[in-house]
């Protein structure tokens, strides 16, 4: 059950279509300072159209669609500015390749992605509650658990989320008697703790006269991204296990790994003189290296890369200004020339454009033994960037970063589809040109 219902998606459709569209002719008054005619509007929303379409594919794609979205989205703003801008640069791609010389919808591009930023912010914070056929109100939280307490610390302190909590510790019958009497609609606790209720008749009635009761599981993971490891268990893995993946998603994944990789790994070979030159004039040692990691299933495959330290961190966290790392090293690992090599990996299909990040064998050994089911990040094929990857900007450092490092994974594993890999991808991109991973 969701607080936000497909209605309500719909609605969110309509407006941000209605922004871009409002946008852009605000755009068109500024730039005239007077009303635009209607053939001139016309011909500028025709121009647009392309752009428009993608920029709804691309607000798909950063999750503005998803469940939960307009209730449990952390620094939504922040979100949709750096959609936006992106946007701007897919428009700018379109414009620039149309040979559509009647108008010049470039000069107007910069006017309407400010416009859009502003009122496609006002419209989903502000506005989209006035109009919502799901009126949230107040929202019932059940149980004690630290994923619990997260979820509740973070939505009190975050108004946009637009909700007053209640809190219980569980289910009573005074807490029915309380749902009753207050008209709550919504209520979030855990649906294994729920079946165990000796009032689990009251419940289900309940549910039955239109009261939703939301997995704190899919909420925890709607508002960070990530699974609970508290909530995994061989239940779990029975539940979410992925399933033998379509031919399609197969085929796709497959041909773009080539096909990418393929392309990327050539246009690389630009660089290799470069860094050649700079390993060698620095310290003359090797230019390669060649690491075993662990892939699918458990399998231990080889993977180059430009070398970055004096020594080899073989079975060793990498720390802050390690000294190990040569100056050089500091340079590719920051902008993440240290693995264009890995793209020929791609191609032979030791690992995928997207995944979990291959580790080395002797940290698996000592997560393994730590962490209870750290393999499970393994039924996947690793990848040159993953989900853990765009959500932690630098490797982790312990056992406990590497702890949260896999509840980003077994989200992937949980949710991997063509949609999120795409997400996944996009992003990598924006961490690359922000060069803020490491």
């Amino acid at each position: 059950m969701n607080l936000v219902g497909k209605k309500d998606t719909l609605l969110l459709l309509l407006g941000d279509i209605a922004s871009f569209v409002l946008a852009l002719w605000l755009g068109l008054l500024v730039r005239s300072l007077e009303i635009p005619t209607w053939a001139s509007f016309y011909d500028n929303l025709i121009a647009f159209s392309p752009a428009f379409i993608l920029w709804v594919l691309v607000f798909f794609i950063f999750g503005l669609y998803d469940k939960y979205t307009t209730n449990f989205k952390r620094k939504l703003p922040d979100i949709i500015f750096n959609v936006n801008i992106l946007n701007g640069v897919i428009a700018l791609v379109i414009f620039y390749l149309s040979s559509d010389s009647n108008i010049t919808p470039k000069t107007n591009l910069i006017l309407c992605l400010f416009f859009s930023i502003a009122i496609t912010s006002i419209w989903r914070i502000y506005l989209f509650d006035f109009f919502r056929s799901s009126k949230v109100g107040n929202v019932l939280i059940v149980g004690n658990g630290k994923e619990i307490q997260e979820i509740r610390e973070e939505v009190e302190k975050n108004k946009t989320y637009g909700m007053k909590l209640i809190f219980e510790s569980s289910f009573t019958n005074d807490t029915i008697k309380k749902i009753t009497e207050l008209g709550i609609k919504n209520v979030i606790a855990r649906l294994g703790e729920i079946s165990e209720q000796r009032n689990v008749s009251e419940i289900y009635k309940l549910m039955s006269s239109g009261v939703n009761i939301i997995d704190a599981e899919d909420v925890y993971e709607s508002i960070f991204h990530k699974v609970s490891l508290s909530y995994v268990d061989n239940d779990w893995f029975l539940e979410n296990e992925p399933s033998r993946p379509s031919k399609f998603y197969e085929i796709i994944k497959r041909s773009t790994d080539i096909v990418v990789s393929s392309v990327l790994g050539f246009i690389s070979l630009v660089f290799y003189p470069f860094v050649y030159l700079a390993i060698k004039l620095e310290d003359g040692g090797s230019v390669f290296i060649v690491q075993e990691r662990v892939g699918k299933n458990g399998k231990i495959i080889k993977i180059a890369k430009f070398r970055s330290m004096k020594e080899s961190d073989e079975g060793k966290w990498v720390v802050k200004n390690d000294t190990r790392i040569t100056r050089v090293g500091s340079f590719i690992r920051k902008s993440r020339i240290d693995e264009l090599p890995q793209l020929w990996n791609v191609i032979f299909g030791d690992i995928s454009l997207v995944g979990p990040r291959p580790e080395l064998p002797k940290l698996v050994e000592l997560y393994e033994k730590e962490i209870p089911y750290y393999n499970m990040r393994h039924l996947v094929k690793p990848g040159l960037s993953g989900w853990a990857q765009i959500h932690h900007e630098k490797p982790p450092h312990s056992i406990e970063e590497t702890r949260d490092k896999l509840s980003y994974d077994l989200y992937y594993v949980k949710n991997k589809s063509l949609m999120l890999e795409l997400e996944i991808a996009l992003k990598t991109i924006k961490t690359l040109l922000s060069r803020s991973g490491v």
